[in-house]
């Protein structure tokens, strides 16, 4: 792992702290932050523990002159960052490893999940989606967008596409992503795609089912 490419990969981010009131480097805490999570840490407090455990692997790569944060420290930190930002810097920094390392990524999955840490029970709904595309070979995740409404997931499907390489690759949606636009979006930029065909969409729907049944009929030429 490059520090010096991390650093400037994250350094759109924007530190909101008071200089003379911090006493932790900001970059040192988000490099403490994302390894300890591409680590399988989960909590502030877990995140804080693998910090001090792996203090001499850090300094490394940086001073860590005033150690590491709090957990405390580490989410209030963490929580002036806006969300929007981060994502974008680490997936830049994602694709930009894989492309370093020469991952080939030849099957791209889109869809959307629901953040249960969000769910809001006066309303009951999660109040943030997230739609991402994963590269199924790598098991990297090569862009994401966040909507508040699941229904929203249709609209950010083309822009997601926007973010990532079509061409020469398979995208695979599930049903809500099977709409004429996105199909002729993919075969237009050079890649090939795989829907998941439901009752959003009955005539295709019901095309299917009777050619694929029993009676052995073939597909129609036009449908493609």
């Amino acid at each position: 792992m490059d520090y010096s490419e991390f650093k400037e990969h994250f350094s759109i981010l924007s530190d909101t702290r008071q200089a003379r009131k911090s006493t932790y480097n900001f970059f040192e805490v988000m490099f403490q932050v994302v390894t300890a999570m591409l680590c399988g840490m989960k909590t502030w407090d877990e995140i804080e523990g693998f910090g001090e455990e792996n203090l001499t692997w850090f300094r490394k790569f940086s001073d860590y002159s005033s150690g590491v944060p709090s957990h405390d420290t580490l989410a209030r930190i963490v929580g002036l960052i806006d969300p929007d930002e981060f994502s974008l810097c680490f997936v830049r920094w994602c694709n930009d490893i894989r492309r370093e390392k020469s991952l080939v990524t030849h099957h791209v999955a889109i869809d959307g999940k629901s953040l249960k840490g969000t769910y809001d029970y006066s309303k009951n709904k999660c109040l943030t989606h997230m739609v991402n595309a994963y590269s199924v070979d790598t098991g990297l995740v090569l862009g994401q967008l966040k909507t508040d409404e699941k229904s929203n997931e249709i609209t950010l499907i083309p822009q997601i596409l926007k973010l990532i390489q079509v061409e020469d690759r398979v995208i695979s949606l599930d049903a809500m992503g099977c709409q004429r636009a996105i199909a002729e979006d993919i075969v237009l930029r050079g890649g090939d795609y795989l829907m998941s065909v439901k009752d959003n969409q009955p005539r295709l729907h019901a095309l299917f089912q009777s050619h694929f049944g029993s009676s052995g009929k073939s597909i129609p030429e036009w449908l493609f």
